[in-house]
């Protein structure tokens, strides 16, 4: 692990697919959902999740919650991101609100996928620090970012060293028939050629495709693996955050932080400076 940097920001990143979370046939259901009804099915996935009914966040990181957010709390780290590669931003943006909603906290301050806040494909696809200091904060170093992903040959990796730890893919097989209970309530049957009983059996064929291609998990996913990644994940954050001064986890989520507002100033100043530099057709 790097040394601490002399810096005040500590920045905590995350990648999101097989990485933080399963999604894998989540999209199915999630096309078309009326904006007015995110809320409530993020209200129920949530629950479920803290059932133990669906395993879409991986369960090692999930445990570690109450302890980032004690980080944020006290200012031991500036604030978390998900940088991930995901084509559709409204996956990504669903994903933080379905993290915040289990962690009853608004932990994920900041995120990026392949389409916002720029459109990335191809060489820019390789997640790196120039990326994270133009959209994030230009004070982000190699000694004050701890990012956790499941692939090895970004350019993030390089730059980060020890501070790029790579995780084992998280490869859960998701009830489809669960998420189907949960939005079936909530999306309109004859949205174009989607209706739910359509969605339902496309997933299905989805996750059965994944299953005879990664293997087939357990209903729940590795217990002893998990409780050893959470050990080794907690020693590691330890150690890159240092001494952190517990409270008790308080159920009424801030809705305004200051990373959460750099990171969207930072963003919206790009987006300006790009648009003056655009040629005038």
């Amino acid at each position: 692990m790097a040394a601490a940097t002399a810096s005040k920001e500590k920045w905590i990143g995350f990648d999101m697919d097989e990485c933080l979370a399963q999604l894998g046939t989540l999209y199915f259901f999630l096309v078309g959902l009326p904006e007015k009804a995110k809320k409530e099915v993020v209200k129920e996935l949530a629950a479920s999740e803290q059932k133990g009914e669906t395993w879409i966040l991986r369960p090692s990181f999930r445990k570690l919650f109450p302890m980032l957010i004690d980080a944020l709390k006290s200012e031991a780290i500036t604030g978390i991101f998900l940088y991930s590669n995901n084509g559709s931003h409204e996956m990504v943006e669903f994903t933080r609100d379905l993290i915040n909603a289990v962690a009853g906290y608004d932990i994920i301050l900041g995120e990026m996928s392949a389409e916002k806040p720029v459109k990335r494909e191809g060489r820019d696809l390789s997640k790196n620090l120039e990326f994270l200091q133009e959209y994030v904060s230009s004070d982000i170093t190699r000694e004050n970012l701890l990012f956790f992903d499941d692939t090895p040959d970004h350019s993030l990796a390089y730059q980060l060293g020890d501070n790029y730890i790579r995780v084992t893919p998280y490869n859960n097989q998701l009830p489809v028939k669960k998420l189907k209970e949960i939005f079936q309530k909530y999306l309109e049957t004859d949205f174009g050629d989607y209706p739910i009983d359509y969605r339902y059996e496309e997933a299905g064929k989805t996750e059965s495709k994944n299953i005879s291609n990664r293997g087939k998990r357990t209903e729940e996913p590795y217990p002893v693996i998990m409780e050893m990644e959470e050990s080794e994940y907690r020693d590691i954050l330890v150690r890159f955050i240092g001494p952190i001064v517990s409270t008790k986890t308080a159920t009424r989520r801030r809705k305004t932080r200051r990373a959460a507002r750099k990171i969207a100033a930072k963003s919206r100043r790009c987006r300006r400076r790009r648009q003056s530099h655009s040629p005038t057709l």
